[in-house]
Order: C-alpha cells, then structure tokens, then sequence
C-alpha cells in the first residue's frame, strides 16, 4: 500500500485558493443560471408594458387649445365632443335686393346649408326688406358670417352660442334607464301568468315607460340637429342710390332734420287726407243729423214761454 506524502507547508496556500476559486466558480455559475431563469419565467408572466403616454400627449392641429381670449371653433367643440348651438344675426343694407339675395344664395350653397325660411316686403321702386332664416352646418358658421357681412353694408352683427352637452347627455343617460326599465316590464310581462287585471297594469306601466323614451328620444333629436346645424338670420333693407354714411357736417345735419320734417309733414297731410276719405261716406248721416239737432233747438225756443213782468 503507497503511503500518501505530505503536502509541503508552502503549497498549502495554493491549495487553499484553488478550492476557494473551484467553489466560487461553481456558486457564480449558479447564480447566473438562477437569474436568467427568473428572468425568462418574468418576462412570460409580465404583460407587455402599456405605450409611453407621450404617445397620447401629441394632439391634432384642429384639437389644439386657442389662445388665451379666443373661442373655439365650432369644428373643434365637435370633436371635443360638446353640443353647442350657435345662433348669428346679420342686419345689412343694400341698393339691390335681388343681386344680394343671388350672392347670399351662392354663399349657403358653397356652405352647403338652406334657407329654412325667407321673406320679402315691398315692391320694386319702394324700400323692400328682405329676412332669410339660415342653417348652416357648423364647421362653417364662421365662414358663413363673415362672408355674409360682406354682402352690404353691416349695420349690425350678433353671434352667440350656448352649450347644452349637460342637458345631452343627462337626457342620454336617462333614456339608457328607462330603456333598462322597460326590458325588465317586457320581461315581467312575460312571466306574469296571474290576474288579467295584473297584466293589465304591467302594461299600463310599459305605455307609460315607451312614451317617456320618445319624448326624451324627440329631445335629443333636437339637440342634435341644432347642435350640427347653426343659425344665421341675415336682412336687409334696399334702399335706392343709397350712399353709405360719413361722419356728418353741419350742412348734412341740417338737410336730414329738413327732409325729416317735409317727410314728416307728408305723412300728416297724408293721414288726414285718409281719414276725411274714411269719413266721406258718414257725410250724409252727420248733416241729417246736425239738421234734426239745429230743427230740435230752434222748435225748443221759440215755443219757450215769454217772461212775465212783474
């Protein structure tokens, strides 16, 4: 049997790092193998992480805010997603009618809008006036209302506009309810196997339910249809060689007080002369009766008794 020989005192350091080095390779390789299963088993199990929120932070050009003092376009409320009805008035004044209204007709056709109603007061050679109810789909109401104050002179412009989303969406809201309201009575009214006088009052409720919904339904429909179309109400008053207004002088001053008063004048002697043609044909009841009444005072004084003396 080979007897073992001793290691030599100076190789027992070596030997010492050997076994240090052989069991810290082998605890590192572990280690690693440990870490890239976890990793793999993580990453099977982790869901894809959502998409950075710069992704949503980049808005459209037509979402943009406006600047500070300028309202938003109709176009941008609508996508915004609020009901807003928009409501404009144009009030001009022209020297001919019927080009203007061919002009305003060019520009809700270009507009793709309507005339949802129109009136016309007057003949030709006297001052006529003309009022035009307008629709306009909303993206072009501010087009439109520029565009139309060109068509004469502007004397006045007015727009406004009112926001009913909250009233939108609760009657939304509400008709979702009632919708639900009214399965369950379908569904009860199915089930109902009793009394006629049980089913009956089942479907007096669902009649009752139905004609709520239409009525809220009826609502929103409006809503709707003013909300996507605005409202323009343009007239104009035509008025022959008409000279638009400058900043007055004297002489200007005095001629319109002068042609005011003559005008003024002739409109008195024109009223009196139609009330004495409205009263022509009362002539000859107002003399008979001026005569019965003269005849009445003249019999009552000369059959007065004569004063006696004292």
């Amino acid at each position: 049997m080979p007897t073992q020989r001793p290691i030599p005192w100076r190789m027992l350091p070596l030997a010492v790092m050997a076994i240090l080095g052989l069991g810290c390779g082998e605890e590192q390789h572990t280690t690693n193998a440990f870490k890239s299963s976890y990793a793999e088993s993580t990453a099977a199990a982790t869901p894809a992480a959502p998409p950075s929120r710069l992704a949503f932070a980049t808005i459209p050009d037509e979402t943009k805010t406006n600047a500070p003092g300028q309202e938003q376009s109709p176009a941008q409320s609508a996508i915004a997603g609020r009901k807003i009805i928009y409501h404009g008035q144009v009030d001009l004044v022209t020297d001919d009618l019927d080009a203007l209204e061919k002009k305003l007709t060019a520009l809700i056709d270009a507009q793709h809008g309507y005339v949802a109603d129109s009136n016309i007061n007057g003949s030709k050679g006297t001052t006529r006036r003309g009022t035009w109810k307008v629709r306009i789909p909303a993206e072009g109401y501010a087009p439109f209302v520029k565009a139309a104050a060109a068509l004469g002179e502007l004397v006045q412009l007015k727009t406004d506009s009112q926001d009913v989303s909250a009233e939108y969406y609760d009657v939304e809201a509400r008709v979702a309810a009632k919708k639900v309201e009214e399965a369950r009575l379908l569904k009860h009214l199915e089930e109902t196997a009793g009394k006629l006088e049980d089913i009956l009052n089942v479907e007096r409720e669902l009649s009752r339910v139905r004609s709520e919904i239409e009525q809220m339904q009826g609502r929103l429909r409006m809503l709707t249809n003013l909300s996507t179309l605005a409202t323009v109400d343009v007239s104009a008053s035509e008025i022959q060689n008409y000279v638009p207004p400058q900043a007055p002088t004297l002489n200007t001053r005095i001629a319109r007080t002068f042609a005011g008063s003559v005008e003024n004048l002739t409109n008195f002697g024109v009223a009196i002369l139609l009330f004495l043609v409205a009263l022509a044909p009362w002539l000859p009841f107002a003399l008979l009766g001026l005569l019965i009444l003269f005849w009445s005072i003249r019999r009552a004084i000369r059959h007065r008794p004569a004063p006696t003396g004292r």
